[in-house]
C-alpha cells in the first residue's frame, strides 16, 4: 500500500531523473557546522554512495539524500534520538523522526535491501513499533543476511533524510566507500538556511 505525500519507502515514482546529475553530487566528507544534526550509522558494514546502489529510486535521490550501508551484521539500530514514524509488517523498513537543531523535524528512513517487502517479513524481526520513542543506537530490528541473500535479494540499506531538499544539506562524515561500525558518525544534517525575507520577518516579530 502506498500513501501519497508520505515517507513510504516503497512508493513508486518517475525514475527517469538525470542519473548523471545525481552522481555528480558531492559525496566527499567535510566538517559540518555546530548546528548540524549528527546521524550515526544504524549498521556495521561498508558505507557507499547512494549513486552506487542498484535501486534507481534511491540512487537518483528520489527518496532523499544520504548514504547506503552494505551490512555485515544483521542488526539495524536507530541513527538518531526520536520517534518511530514508519514501520512495516514485513519488518524491512523504518523511519525515525527526530528534531534538528533548528527545531524542525528530520525524518531518517532506512530500507533494508531492495524489493525485500516481497519476503513478507520472513528473515526479519522487528523490535520496535510505530510511535515508540527511541534513542540513537537502540536496536530497531534484526535480520538474517545470509537467508535474505539466498532468497535472491540484496541487503544494501539506504539511510536517507526524507525530503532532504526541504530539510537541509546532508554531509557525509566519512570517505565513501569505507568501513563503518554501528554507532559511528555516518552523516550530518545541516539546518536549512533561513531565507532573507523570513529572517526579516523573524527580526520584525521580536522588535518592541
Amino acid at each position: 500500500m502506498h500513501q501519497r505525500g508520505s515517507i513510504d519507502p516503497d512508493t513508486t515514482g518517475d525514475t527517469r531523473a538525470d542519473a548523471a546529475a545525481a552522481a555528480a553530487l558531492d559525496d566527499s566528507p567535510r566538517e559540518a557546522s555546530t548546528d548540524a544534526l549528527p546521524v550515526i550509522s544504524p549498521l556495521t558494514g561498508e558505507a557507499v554512495a547512494l549513486s552506487d546502489v542498484s535501486d534507481p529510486m534511491f540512487a537518483q535521490r528520489k527518496l532523499g539524500e544520504g548514504v547506503a550501508v552494505r551490512p555485515s551484521i544483521g542488526e539495524l539500530r536507530s541513527p538518531i534520538d526520536g520517534k518511530v514514524a514508519v514501520t512495516f509488517p514485513s519488518g524491512h523498513a523504518y523511519a525515525i523522526r527526530g528534531t534538528g537543531r533548528d527545531g524542525k523535524p528530520v525524518d531518517v528512513l532506512m530500507h533494508i535491501g531492495f524489493d525485500t517487502v516481497n519476503l513478507k517479513g520472513e528473515h526479519f524481526t522487528a523490535h520496535v513499533n510505530k510511535g515508540d520513542e527511541v534513542s540513537a543506537g537502540q536496536l530497531l530490528a534484526t535480520f538474517d543476511i545470509e537467508a535474505i541473500e539466498a532468497a535472491g535479494y540484496e541487503t544494501t540499506t539506504p539511510v536517507v533524510v526524507s525530503k532532504s531538499k526541504k530539510v537541509g544539506d546532508v554531509i557525509p562524515a566519512l570517505l565513501l566507500p569505507g568501513d563503518v561500525a554501528a554507532g559511528e558518525p555516518l552523516f550530518a544534517v545541516e539546518p536549512k538556511p533561513v531565507a532573507q525575507g523570513e529572517a526579516k520577518d523573524a527580526a520584525g516579530s521580536t522588535a518592541v
